[in-house]
C-alpha cells in the first residue's frame, strides 16, 4: 500500500510538472501599448513558490499593464535552459531564476547584471533578505540575484526515540552527539542516524561539506585545491562512519528516502534541509507529526549549508526596468506571505514573512524551535559551502565518488582524497 502511494505521488508529481512546462502568458491591462509590446519572459523553476506566484500574477499585470510569459520549467531543464540563454547572448528572456552555484560564473562572464543600481534607484528594501541567501547570490561586493527559494540545514530528531533511550538533552556539541547516538543505538533504535548516502555532489557532498567545514576543512588555500587534508580526511571517515555504523544498511540513501525514513519513524536523527519540516509535520504523509524536534547544528559538529535559487537579469535582457519591476512584486512581502498561506510552502526568503505573525502561527512546530534553528542557519551560512566555481560539477563528482568509495569500504579516506587530487588538483577558484 505505502508503495502505491509513493508511485501515485510520483505519478501526480510528473503530470504538474508536464503541465507547468507549458508556457504561462498573462494579458496585460488597459494599457494598450503594453498590451502591444513584447511580453516579458521568465523562466521559473516548477516548486511551490513559483505555484504560489501564478496563483496571484494578474495582480501585476493588472497593476503595471505589462504581459507576462513564464517558462516554468523542472530544476535541472531550468538550469540548462538558463545556461543556454546566456552564454549565447540570447534576449528571448527578461528574468531568469538560477541556482546561486553559478553566481560567480555568470558575473565572471558579465552574463546577469549587477542588480545595484536598480535596488538603490528604487530604495528597495533587499536588508530584508536572509544574509546567508544574499551573500550566496552576491560576488566582488555586487548583487546579482535577489534570492526566490531558500534553505540551509538543521538537527532534526524524534522525540519518542529520544525518550525511549532516555535522552533529556538536545546535543548541542560534537561530544554531546557522538554519546546520544551511542545511547541511541543501545536503546535499539533502528536508525539512530539518517543521511544522504547516494553519490552525487548534490546527495552526500551537500550534507558532508557541513562536517569538512566545521572540522576546519578549506576548499581552497593560496588558490589551491586542499580538500585532501587533515580535516578533509577526518571529515570523510567521520561521516561515513555515520553512515555505515549508524545509518540504514549500506549507506547510499538520496534525499527522497532519507525523508521517508525520518517520515515513517524509523530513524532517530538526521542533518538535513530546513524545509523538510512541512513534510515532517503533515500527519497525512508522516507517523511523526507532532512527535519532532528542531535543533541548529553543532557548531563543531557541521557547519549549515546554503541552498538558494535568485532572480536575475540577464544582460541581453531587452526590457531591464520592466524585469526589475516584475521581480521587486514576485519577492515582496506582501507576495512571499500570499504564496506561503496558499500552500506547504515554507522556503521563503525574508525575515519579515518568517516573522509575521500568520506565517508564525503556520509554522509554530516544535514550539517555534524549527523557525529558530532554521533563522540561525540561514543567517550564518557561508556562501561557498560548496564552492561557487566554474569547475564545481567535475570537482562535485569527484569528492561524490571518494565519498561513496570510502562509505561503501571500498577504499580509505586518504587514497580515496588522493584520487580526487589526481581527478581535480588542477582546479582554480
Amino acid at each position: 500500500m505505502e508503495k502505491q502511494k509513493i508511485f501515485s505521488g510520483l505519478m501526480a508529481a510528473v503530470l504538474l510538472i508536464v503541465v507547468l512546462a507549458v508556457p504561462v502568458f498573462a494579458r496585460g491591462g488597459n494599457d494598450s501599448s503594453a498590451q502591444n509590446s513584447r511580453p516579458l519572459n521568465i523562466l521559473m523553476q516548477a516548486q511551490q513558490a513559483t505555484d504560489g506566484t501564478l496563483a496571484v500574477l494578474d495582480e501585476f499585470v493588472k497593476a503595471t499593464g505589462i504581459r507576462v510569459n513564464i517558462d516554468v520549467l523542472p530544476y535541472e531543464q531550468m538550469v540548462s535552459k538558463a545556461q543556454v540563454a546566456l552564454s549565447s547572448g540570447d534576449s528571448s528572456y527578461d528574468v531568469i531564476q538560477f541556482d546561486y552555484m553559478y553566481t560567480v560564473q555568470f558575473a565572471n562572464a558579465n552574463w546577469i547584471r549587477d542588480l545595484g543600481p536598480f535596488i538603490q534607484s528604487s530604495n528597495y528594501d533587499v536588508n530584508d533578505f536572509l544574509p546567508g541567501f544574499m551573500n550566496a547570490l552576491s560576488y566582488n561586493g555586487k548583487t546579482y540575484a535577489l534570492p526566490v527559494y531558500g534553505e540551509s540545514t538543521m538537527l532534526v530528531y524524534n522525540k519518542e526515540h529520544f525518550a525511549k533511550a532516555g535522552i533529556a538533552k538536545v546535543p548541542g556539541t560534537k561530544t554531546e552527539f557522538e554519546d546520544t547516538l551511542n545511547k541511541l543505538k543501545a536503546a535499539g533504535i533502528p536508525v539512530p542516524f539518517v543521511g544522504r548516502g547516494a553519490r552525487d555532489p548534490g546527495q552526500n557532498v551537500y550534507v558532508w561539506s557541513g562536517f569538512f567545514l566545521a572540522m576546519g576543512g578549506k576548499w581552497f588555500t593560496n588558490g589551491k585545491l586542499t580538500v585532501n587534508s587533515p580535516a578533509g580526511i577526518e571529515s570523510m571517515k567521520y561521516y561515513a562512519n555515520l553512515l555505515r555504523n549508524y545509518g540504514t544498511p549500506g549507506g547510499t540513501l538520496s534525499h527522497d528516502q532519507v525523508l521517508l525514513n525520518m517520515q515513517q519513524g524509523n530513524a532517530a536523527m538526521m542533518i538535513d534541509t530546513t524545509n523538510w519540516c512541512a513534510s515532517l509535520e503533515n500527519p497525512a504523509n508522516s507517523t511523526v507529526a507532532g512527535k519532532v524536534g528542531y535543533a541548529e547544528t553543532p557548531a563543531d559538529l557541521a557547519a549549515p549549508s546554503v541552498f538558494c535559487t535568485g532572480f536575475a537579469i540577464p544582460t541581453a535582457a531587452r526590457n531591464p526596468e520592466a524585469s526589475w519591476k516584475f521581480i521587486q512584486w514576485a519577492l515582496s512581502k506582501e507576495v512571499q506571505l500570499s504564496t506561503t498561506l496558499s500552500g506547504e510552502r515554507i522556503d521563503v526568503t525574508r525575515r519579515s514573512v518568517m516573522n509575521d505573525p500568520q506565517f508564525l502561527t503556520k509554522v509554530n512546530y516544535d514550539n517555534g524551535n524549527w523557525l529558530k534553528a532554521a533563522l540561525g542557519g540561514m543567517s550564518k551560512c557561508d556562501p561557498d559551502y560548496r564552492p561557487r566555481i566554474a569547475d564545481w560539477a567535475k570537482l562535485g563528482d569527484a569528492v561524490a565518488g571518494a565519498l561513496s568509495s570510502v562509505t561503501s569500504g571500498q577504499t580509505t579516506a586518504e587514497a580515496a582524497l588522493a584520487q580526487v587530487d589526481a581527478e581535480a588538483g588542477n582546479i582554480k577558484p
